[in-house]
């Protein structure tokens, strides 16, 4: 596996392993919820239900840093695929995506309650956004993602007029 992408030269320690961060210049649609979401059918025929995985997100004003903390109980880092892309209309994201996949056996009578299956999760970032300013790891089940998002823009609100 590639080299792990990290910030600023900062170091990680062998007991918190990264991810490799890649770039790429598809699309996705984004999964803004934690819920499943049902994705357009091909040729006809419905194709699987995806979930997002639960997250907590933090900017720091100080830092300028995106700190993402997304739940992902008993998976390692082969399940899951990481990407920072451009999507049509020029938005720039991080697409945490990948399969989880049930531990107990199918035969005999199981409960379910964890969601098993595909999930994706998108965060929307800053268009400047490059590859070297994303970082991440999974460590005991949490995926945490870093990105320097640099210093603010000026924060204007408009409103909207809502046709009748």
């Amino acid at each position: 596996m590639s080299a792990p992408a990290r910030h600023g030269g900062a170091s990680s320690s062998a007991s918190t392993p990264s991810h490799h961060v890649s770039a790429s210049a598809t699309v996705s649609p984004a999964s803004a919820r934690g819920g499943r979401t049902a994705l357009p059918s091909e040729g006809g025929t419905q194709r699987a239900m995806m979930y997002g995985l639960r997250m907590d997100l933090h900017y720091s004003e100080e830092t300028h840093r995106m700190t993402a903390l997304l739940e992902a109980p008993g998976l390692r880092r082969s399940d899951v695929s990481i990407v920072l892309n451009t999507t049509v209309n020029s938005l720039r994201q991080v697409v945490v995506a990948g399969r989880a996949r049930p531990v107990l056996p199918e035969l005999g009578y199981t409960v379910r309650e964890r969601k098993y299956g595909d999930f994706k999760r998108t965060i929307v970032v800053p268009n400047h956004v490059q590859l070297q300013d994303v970082s991440a790891r999974v460590v005991d089940g949490i995926i945490t993602i870093e990105v320097d998002c640099g210093p603010p823009g000026d924060r204007t609100t408009q409103e909207v007029e809502i046709q009748s």
